[in-house]
């Protein structure tokens, strides 16, 4: 296993990264570009409720939300009565989604009462044939945080022969009364993921705050980026993306970042990003306050 450490200053950027439109990739977490969920972001309007999301089962009203989103300027915000479970589906995609691992994220806003606890969920109905006919398999991505917007993030395991998929977000009301979740920034990769994260920790020196990651193989990887937790939102630390050796058999990395707040306790996400331009979170590692 080979080792990198990576300075903190990028003024000795490797030049070996020569592929600049994946870069730009990295810039921003949801502008992936082989997200296949259908209006991700909620952004598009449809009469009040988002493009491609207007399926709702019986008791469920689906609402594009403009005074509570993660980004942008929307959500989709998933309403129920109470004592009920409730789910509100996208449009059928048609697309083949090649079988084995792929990267699901998602955003979600449980502040409300009256959620059923570990009920919060975004699942993935798989078809065989176009026009999601042929129905396959279901796998689920829980949410299960409450207060303010939290990330769920996972890999799943897409069966083979998939030539449609819908979407669906399923939440439960309690016997108290209605509830209400609000959902953003959708991602489903199309790709395989290529990386595999064996390891991320972080501590503080003198000099600041120092990550280490390995990996177990880099096949196809680009990649890494560092973003450091404040409030309910993420910043990159590193001003450009951390090149990956592409060892087969995996490799050590470390970056140290010099400006992390002594006083607070901060917490770090590794990012990391293929060539094909999917991405994939790895943490979150908690630094205490010094």
């Amino acid at each position: 296993m080979r080792t990198r450490e990576i300075p903190a200053r990028t003024s000795l950027f490797l030049v070996a990264v020569a592929l600049t439109s994946a870069l730009a990739l990295a810039v921003a977490p949801s502008a992936q570009a082989a997200n296949i969920a259908p209006n991700p972001g909620f952004e598009m309007d449809c009469s009040g409720v988002p493009c491609q999301w207007n399926n709702p089962s019986a008791g469920t009203t689906p609402t594009r939300d403009t005074s509570v989103f993660h980004n942008g300027v929307a959500s989709l915000k998933v309403s129920g009565t109470a004592n009920g479970i409730h789910e509100d589906f996208s449009d059928c995609i048609e697309t083949s989604v090649s079988a084995g691992s792929h990267h699901v994220e998602y955003f979600y806003n449980n502040s409300g009462p009256n959620v059923l606890a570990g009920s919060l969920s975004l699942l993935f109905d798989f078809y065989s044939s176009l026009g999601c006919s042929g129905f396959i398999k279901t796998v689920l991505v829980l949410g299960s945080s409450t207060g303010g917007w939290s990330l769920s993030s996972d890999t799943m395991t897409v069966p083979a022969n998939v030539q449609s998929l819908i979407l669906r977000w399923d939440l439960t009301c309690t016997a108290s009364g209605p509830c209400s979740a609000n959902f953003d920034d959708v991602d489903l990769d199309t790709t395989i993921l290529a990386v595999t994260v064996s390891s991320f920790t972080a501590h503080r020196s003198h000099r600041g705050v120092l990550l280490r990651w390995s990996t177990g193989t880099e096949v196809n990887e680009l990649g890494f980026n560092i973003y450091r937790q404040q409030g309910n939102r993420r910043f990159r630390v590193n001003r450009r993306l951390l090149p990956a050796f592409g060892a087969v058999a995996g490799a050590s990395y470390s970056f140290l970042d010099r400006h992390a707040l002594r006083h607070r306790a901060v917490r770090y996400w590794l990012q990391d990003v293929s060539v094909s331009g999917a991405r994939a979170w790895h943490g979150p590692v908690r630094v205490p306050a010094s």
